[in-house]
Order: structure tokens, then C-alpha cells, then sequence
């Protein structure tokens, strides 16, 4: 079976951050005997968001695959995530325990702006940081009428499209997508996860100090597996 591990590395902040984490996603792959893709050249889609779409064009050549925000730390015990989720089944974390209230106006004006009928979604909303597909969800990848901008787009737009075309759903919970919230040291449940994901931080942080006291976080969680 042919595996990959999809990330993305666009622009300065990604590429300092990468320097930090990219080495977790490589060790990975290498350790899946997956092959690695990392996107880094020129936007395709117009918006960083949209990005995972060049899935699409992976997705011919291999099984599986699974997409793993840059932002994100693998510890070095992990488990094949590909073993975790059955096959067939969309895995990502289940995100309706940690869903924002303020979400509900960014998904109606999504489902608008795509022209979905939300009568017809499951409302199962989905974290896309971290995700598992196969080969028979490509449709999934389609290019949507509207790349919307603002928000989640593309992670509102992918929650309604696996229900649109019926793709089974697996939760792969906090093992392998633990969003790491707050500036403070690990919990045991952090230290357990086999992923551990920022979840954006770098983007919702808009001072140098904030950013550094991010990748010093990011350090400190890693020594914390004593990954050198």
C-alpha cells in the first residue's frame, strides 16, 4: 500500500517554524515508510488555506494519505495513524466539544457562498489539521465554485462535503490531533498524545514576543519527549 504525509510550508513564519517541527513529520514518514510531500512552491489555490486542495493531484498515486498541519509535533512514540483509522473512512478530530459559538455566522455565509443546503449536513465539524483520506474520497478535493476567504473556509468546507458524498467518518480524537491551547507546561495527556498540534497559533499571535514565546513552547514540548 502506498502512503504519503502531506504538509505545507509557506512563507517566513512557516518556514522558522518548520525548522522546529518538520524534522517530527519526516521522522514519521520515514517511520510509516511513507513517502513525504511538502509544499513549498508557489500558491496554486490563491489562499494557504485552500492548499491541502493540491491533495488532489497526490491522491492519484497513492493509497492514503495523511495531511499534517506544519504546526504540528509528532512524538517520537507514535503510532501509524494510517493503522488507527479503518480504511474508507475520513479520519479527523471530531471538533463539536471544542466548536466556537461564533462559528455558526462564519458556516452560514460558507454553505451560502458554496451554495450547500445545510439541511443536509450531519454537523459533524471537523478540526482539518490533521486528517486521513483514501484514494475513493478525490471528490472531496474538488475545486469548490467559491474559494471563500475569512475563518475556517476550507475546514467548513471539507465537514460539509464528506457529509455531501456520504464518506463514512472516524474520530481520531486527542491521540492523534491534540490541540495545544495554553502557554503552560505539558499535561500528561499532551505528553501521551501521539500528535500535538498549535492549531494556528502562529497566525492568531501578532508580536515578536508572542511568536517567540511560541516557539519556545514549541522547545520546551519537545525536550519534554527528549527530542533533540
Amino acid at each position: 500500500m502506498k502512503l504519503a504525509i502531506v504538509t505545507a510550508v509557506f512563507g517566513d513564519g512557516h518556514r522558522k517554524l518548520a525548522e522546529l517541527t518538520l524534522p517530527t513529520i519526516r521522522r514519521y514518514a520515514e517511520f510509516l515508510g511513507a513517502e513525504l510531500v511538502v509544499l513549498d512552491e508557489a500558491l496554486k489555490w490563491g489562499h494557504p488555506h485552500w492548499e491541502k486542495f493540491q491533495i488532489a493531484d497526490i491522491i492519484t498515486r497513492v493509497d492514503r494519505v495523511a495531511w499534517i498541519d506544519i504546526d504540528a509535533i509528532i512524538n517520537p512514540k507514535a503510532e501509524s495513524i494510517f493503522d488507527f483509522v479503518p480504511a474508507g473512512h475520513f479520519g479527523a478530530l471530531y471538533d463539536i466539544p471544542f466548536y466556537r459559538m461564533d462559528y455558526h455566522g462564519h458556516i452560514a455565509l460558507t454553505a451560502e457562498l458554496l451554495g450547500y443546503d445545510l439541511t443536509k449536513w450531519d454537523w459533524n465539524y471537523s478540526n482539518m489539521g490533521i486528517f486521513v483520506c483514501d484514494a475513493s474520497h478525490s471528490a472531496l478535493f474538488d475545486r469548490p465554485r467559491t474559494l471563500v476567504k475569512g475563518g475556517l473556509p476550507e475546514q467548513t468546507y471539507l465537514s460539509m462535503r464528506r457529509s455531501e458524498l456520504g464518506i463514512p467518518f472516524f474520530d481520531i480524537g486527542p491521540r492523534f490531533n491534540q490541540i495545544r491551547v495554553h502557554l503552560c507546561p505539558p499535561t500528561a495527556a499532551q505528553l501521551r498524545a501521539d500528535i500535538v498540534h498549535y492549531a494556528g497559533w502562529l497566525g492568531r499571535r501578532d508580536t515578536p514576543d508572542s511568536v517567540v514565546t511560541t516557539f519556545a513552547q514549541i522547545k520546551d514540548d519537545l525536550a519534554a519527549w527528549d527530542v533533540q
